[in-house]
């Protein structure tokens, strides 16, 4: 025989490697760990050795040795008994987590919740503890009788326990076995008596102070819950984080998305913040990052905005909690402007997407320019806010779309003057649009810019055929557009549209569409040059046209006299 298998502090093929685990703080703690791993090693080496053999009583010595050991110096050995460690004042000093090797399991699991060996305990009465927990380790008489029977058996003076009703496995190990009656104690008939006195005389109502009522109503809120919950999770991060505690990173995820989606429901942005913090201070990152990221999901974002009917603003802690979620938020919110219909909601989504746009201002760009018709209004307005010296040439290449609601938006962009570049072009596109009055809206714009190009496009596009009758309107915009724009030019056309200076013109004069096209345009840039001689002209052109411009004629003639007398003044 070998002398590692004599010596008892080498623990033999077959045992836990855990036997040898040194746990617990100060003497009394590591002389308990000490002792119950000599107990541990000599229970489990009946299942290795014969029990004649040699190292058996190697083993058996170690443990009286350090059982000796502990009483001495230390008194009473009283353990707390758990499903996989024993606790020795406040601090664990045995820990197995496998089942089939655990001491403390099987104590456990047979209805052992408290064992206290006395200082004065016999040596006979220690050998018969450790006989009780080799026989429940070998399986001897496991169908008849558990530790908590085998112990009552043994009628011990000097070891005492503490016992409730076992744990029967469910599908596992001793799941056939009868229900057990637990530990049989013979109380005395009169264990709880004398009986509490009653309260003498009438029970009458109090008025408490409103300091003590708020507190009840407040433990009655879900607020206060909240706050519970998150009390909870950091109890259960504390038990994950500690070796010598079962709890399991597994247990603690249902647990977080349990909580999540009551705040959620609850509409506690507050404490769910508090519960995030919790998460990404208390866990690593590759934990923390995947299970924060369900806190700002799509579907959590939904629910948050549409609780929001109280406010026409994002709340201060919603923002924060963007901030803090890892994730790509900004194409979040563009998928909920796409589906999300109801105005307040659209609202508190577009108020999201400028904020998280201002970090992130191409993305927010690219975003717009891809949007359907549903979101695209949404995320420009988000764009102007949030990277206004972008938005002029994502209005660019917005306003060939023929969407009415998303041109309104670019004109109110730049009638507000908040761009950054040149608007000459975006103007020329939308005064091409299919709406009457955004066309009428691009062209007043375009009267107040003053630039080279103007006055071609206008003349160019007066020209065009196709355009027939123009709405008046539209006609005076774009006479008084070419006025402002180059009146030395626009003036001489002006004249030769009212009152032509070929014969064969003057014949057939406002006869023709293009004709009459020109004259109403005509007529409104004149009422802007009042210096200019044309009021022969104009009565000429009154007394050979239909009604509705001859009527327009006199407007023209009434218009410069009033534009001269201001003038005057």
């Amino acid at each position: 025989m070998s002398d590692s298998e004599l010596d008892p502090t080498v623990a033999p093929e077959g045992l836990s490697a855990a036997d040898d685990q040194r746990l617990g703080v100060g003497g009394a703690a590591q002389a308990a760990n000490l002792a119950l791993l000599a107990l541990s090693r000599a229970a489990r080496s009946f299942l290795v050795y014969d029990a004649r053999n040699d190292a058996i009583r190697g083993f058996l010595q170690d443990w009286k040795e350090s059982m000796q050991a502990f009483a001495q110096t230390y008194g009473h050995l009283e353990l707390e008994v758990r499903p996989f460690e024993l606790v020795y004042a406040d601090q664990v000093v045995y820990l197995e987590r496998d089942r089939e090797r655990s001491l403390a399991f099987r104590l456990f699991r047979d209805g052992v919740r408290q064992l206290t060996v006395s200082a004065s305990a016999p040596w006979e009465e220690q050998l018969r503890l450790l006989e009780i927990l080799s026989i429940r380790y070998t399986g001897v008489l496991q169908q008849e009788d558990d530790i908590v029977t085998l112990l009552w058996k043994a009628g011990f003076t000097e070891i005492q326990v503490e016992a409730v009703e076992g744990v029967v496995l469910d599908g596992g190990e001793e799941s056939d076995m009868p229900a057990r009656q637990g530990l049989r104690i013979n109380a005395p008939r009169d264990r709880d008596h004398p009986f509490p006195a009653l309260l003498d005389g009438e029970v009458e109502w109090q008025k408490l102070p409103i300091e003590q009522v708020e507190a009840l109503r407040l433990e009655q809120e879900t607020q206060h819950l909240g706050s519970l919950c998150v009390r909870l999770v950091q109890r259960m991060m504390s038990a994950v984080g500690d070796p010598t505690d079962p709890a399991q990173t597994d247990e603690l995820i249902p647990l977080v998305e349990e909580i999540r989606e009551f705040m959620l429901g609850e509409q506690q942005l507050g404490t769910l913040l508090q519960l995030l913090d919790l998460l990404r201070e208390g866990l690593p990152p590759e934990l923390a990052r995947p299970l924060t990221r369900g806190f700002a999901s799509e579907r959590a974002l939904s629910r948050i905005v549409r609780s929001i009917h109280d406010s026409h603003e994002a709340p201060p802690d919603l923002l924060l909690l963007l901030d803090r979620v890892p994730g790509d938020h900004l194409h979040t919110v563009a998928n909920l402007l796409e589906k999300e219909r109801d105005p307040n909601s659209r609202r508190i989504n577009r108020q999201l997407a400028e904020h998280l746009g201002r970090h992130q201002p191409k993305v927010l760009l690219a975003l717009g320019l891809a949007a359907s018709a549903g979101a695209v209004t949404d995320l420009l307005q988000a764009t102007r806010k949030a990277a206004p010296e972008l938005c002029l040439g994502q209005c660019v290449a917005l306003s060939k779309r023929e969407d009415p609601e998303l041109q309104r938006e670019i004109l109110s962009f730049l009638d507000e003057k908040e761009f950054y570049g040149d608007v000459v072009p975006l103007l020329i596109s939308l005064s091409d649009t299919q709406d009457p009055q955004l066309r009428v809206r691009a062209l007043e714009l375009l009267a107040e810019h003053s630039d080279k190009r103007v006055f071609p496009f206008l003349l160019e596009r007066l020209d065009a055929g196709g355009l027939g009758q123009l709405p008046e309107n539209e006609s005076d915009a774009i006479g008084r557009a070419m006025a402002f724009q180059n009146p030395a030019q626009a003036g001489p056309l002006f004249l030769e549209w009212v009152r032509p200076q070929k014969l064969l013109s003057r014949m057939f004069g406002g006869t023709t569409p293009a004709q009459v096209r020109h004259q109403w345009v005509a007529l409104a840039g004149l009422e802007l040059l009042p210096d200019l001689e044309a009021e022969d002209s104009v009565k000429w052109l009154q007394k050979r046209v239909a009604a509705d411009l001859a009527k327009r004629c006199q407007a023209c003639i009434v218009r410069r006299r009033m534009q001269r007398e201001v003038r005057d003044v």
